[in-house]
């Protein structure tokens, strides 16, 4: 529901109301939106974009453009605190100047009650939120793919068996373990309070850390039975291990399906065979062609990320021939993501394993390489294929 109230100090205001969110707009020039948990997800200001994650990180760029960049702790203070002052003036508005009678008065006065909770939570309100949603998952959520904003994120494993790649440090020093029985139900009962009334504005649920297809079938099956029984998602997607997804039967991925999975995201990350093993990847390249094969078959949908501008200007076009000659070879269709993902080293450190962090190609080089990869799959898939999808882990924010 969008309700205008035509007559506050900064002109007109117009409140969308959806289940689970508020939206305050001022024009197209200063937008807010907030979860029903009264926490402020980001907005417009001055000609940028903001948006925030539920661990306070932010990230921001010019409206209208990409790509949006990871900013200082304390710039995004600043900006919470402007938010929070220009919404307690919003609500003495509301207060005084909106005509207090018939239907309008009632949207009013829910408007205002919201927005005079979301005016209390300045930055150190959101910082101590920040920190109880970060306890659900002992640290930051370390990566949901990009083309899945506002998700609530499910814990089913902790780490990455693997966790030598090359270019990751995602899972450095997170000890590998899979939560079952009344570990994982207790899980989802903390989630779930966590989230609140907020629930009701994210759709998805996603299944982490590296690998959801670590434990046995069994296992996996109860956390995907115990998902509905506390939560009611219209989807469920996971990060899978290529190996892990082949110890299973086509029959065992049905089933999995049938329980509420949707769609299983594998690394790629290339299809050079000699680049991959600069990067350390567990699995040869024969293992992800067979992984989404039998995911195919299955009847779920596959979502495979692409490092773009990984080993620099020395492997660009080998890694984009290669890459592009992969996926024409894999059977992906209109249910499918390829999700591209600009390659940045870690600053000042090795990767998780043994070899250094492989070369980059500087970010505007990077910008234009992802490009290039969108109008190569467009030329494998003039209709009908997988859709492209950024995967900025700089701009991730859950």
């Amino acid at each position: 529901m969008i309700v205008t109230f035509p007559d506050t100090t900064a002109g007109p205001v117009h409140l969308s109301l959806k289940p689970g969110s508020l939206t305050a707009a001022l024009g197209r020039h200063r937008v807010d939106t907030w979860d029903a948990g009264g926490r402020w997800l980001g907005g417009i200001r001055d000609g940028r974009y903001y948006r925030r994650g539920l661990d306070h990180r932010m990230v921001a760029g010019l409206v209208g453009t990409r790509p949006a960049r990871r900013i200082e702790r304390e710039a995004a203070d600043l900006v919470l605190a402007r938010v929070q002052s220009e919404t307690a003036a919003l609500v003495e508005d509301l207060r005084t100047r909106v005509p207090a009678s018939g239907t309008v008065v009632a949207l009013r006065d829910a408007a205002e009650r919201f927005l005079a909770f979301t005016a209390t939570q300045g930055p150190a309100e959101h910082a101590a939120d920040a920190a109880r949603f970060e306890a659900l998952y002992g640290g930051p959520v370390p990566a949901v793919p990009g083309e899945l904003y506002r998700v609530v994120y499910l814990q089913s494993t902790r780490g990455c068996a693997w966790n030598r790649c090359s270019y990751c440090t995602l899972y450095a020093n997170v000890p590998t373990s899979v939560r079952k029985g009344l570990t994982w139900l207790q899980h989802l009962d903390e989630v779930a309070r966590y989230f609140g009334p907020a629930l009701d504005m994210r759709r998805t649920a996603f299944l982490g850390d590296a690998d959801a297809f670590l434990p046995p079938q069994e296992v996996l099956l109860d956390q995907l039975r115990a998902i509905p029984t506390r939560f009611q998602f219209a989807a469920v997607d996971a990060f899978g291990a290529p190996d892990s997804v082949l110890r299973r039967q086509v029959t065992d991925l049905i089933e999995l399906r049938n329980s509420g999975l949707r769609r299983v995201y594998l690394g790629l990350e290339s299809g050079c065979v000699d680049l991959r093993e600069t990067l350390s990847r567990r699995e040869p390249l024969r293992d992800v062609q067979s992984a989404v094969e039998r995911l195919a078959e299955a009847g779920l949908s596959v979502g495979l990320t692409v490092l773009v501008g990984v080993g620099g200007s020395a492997w660009a076009d080998r890694h984009l021939h290669d890459t592009t000659e992969v996926l024409r070879r894999m059977p992906l269709g209109v249910q499918d993501v390829v999700s591209l993902s600009p390659y940045r080293p870690f600053e000042g450190a090795e990767g998780a394993g043994d070899a250094r962090s492989p070369d980059a190609l500087p970010l505007d080089e990077a910008e234009r390489e992802l490009d290039k990869f969108k109008r190569a799959l467009e030329t494998v898939w003039p209709s009908g294929g997988p859709r492209a999808a950024p995967y900025d882990l700089d701009a991730f924010v859950c």
